[in-house]
């Protein structure tokens, strides 16, 4: 379905941002994606796609502009254009997960009983992937792009990864349903005699997909993270489909890697 309207005011929170959009020559499209502003121009025989950011990572932003006012003169942050394919008119914009993992801190640490469990809800920032009429490829770009940090219990073993802060809801309702960022339920099963302090996770975004819900929230799979006695490392287990708290949802993106292990180690020494 072909999206090209302005968003109302009062539709923000639900507003959907991705999808087939009509953009036919000598038009443009204008989409506020967070902390990103994105304007798209059709020239003849030529994308151009310009780029704005506000810098804030805690910008709840969403709107669409369809057509868009534009000028040849309009200076943006960074600026790429691309040949257009003779006939193509239409753009499709795609919400995916980062190309590294994300290695979530909350704000505050989570502790977890001896036996015990807790679900919490870590935020990792999006991914735009952009193509003509659906089939070509013209670029990924982020919404936002977190820092660079270090996964691994030295500096041999381990994995260079995007950081992010997040506020590791517990309950549901006080979720913020920023337009920028997905969602992931992590649910923490500690089977040990101690209880076990949860200061930053690591999670392997590239094999989650992504799913909106119908109040307009993205959901990745939900994540299984646990503990047993007498080990000193968590395994961190993906599962199916988000979690029953994301209520009806449709897929929206599939995951960057498709194949390999659904089964990984966080190593204990960053449970501190």
């Amino acid at each position: 379905m072909t999206n090209s309207r302005p968003v109302a005011d009062e539709e923000q929170t639900r507003a959907k941002w991705w999808g087939d959009f009509e953009i036919p020559e000598g038009s443009a499209g204008r989409w506020q994606v967070g902390p990103l502003t994105l304007t798209i121009v059709h020239f003849r025989s030529e994308w151009r796609v310009c780029r704005d950011t506000s810098g804030d990572a805690g910008d709840p932003s969403r709107r669409i502009d369809i057509p868009a006012e534009f000028s040849r003169e309009d200076i943006c942050e960074l600026l790429t254009r691309y040949a257009a394919s003779p006939g193509a008119d239409a753009i499709r914009i795609t919400p995916i997960l980062p190309d590294r993992s994300i290695a979530a801190r909350p704000e505050h640490p989570v502790t977890v009983p001896a036996r015990g469990e807790v679900a919490i809800y870590v935020g990792s920032p999006l991914w735009l992937r952009l193509s003509e009429s659906g089939i070509t490829l013209l670029e990924e770009l982020p919404a936002f792009r977190p820092s660079l940090t270090w996964w691994g219990p030295n500096t041999i073993e381990g994995e260079l990864c995007y950081a992010s802060r997040t506020a590791g809801r517990i309950r549901r309702e006080e979720l913020v349903n920023y337009a920028h960022r997905a969602i992931t339920q992590v649910r923490i099963v500690n089977r040990a005699d101690m209880p076990l302090v949860i200061e930053r996770l690591n999670l392997p975004v590239r094999r989650l997909g992504l799913f909106s819900s119908e109040e307009g929230v993205l959901w990745t799979e939900a994540v299984v993270l646990e503990r047993r006695q007498k080990q000193d490392f968590a395994e961190l287990r993906l599962t199916k489909a988000p979690p029953d708290v994301a209520g009806i949802v449709e897929r929206v993106s599939e995951p960057r890697d498709q194949e390999g292990t659904d089964l990984f180690r966080a190593f204990g020494s960053l449970f501190k």
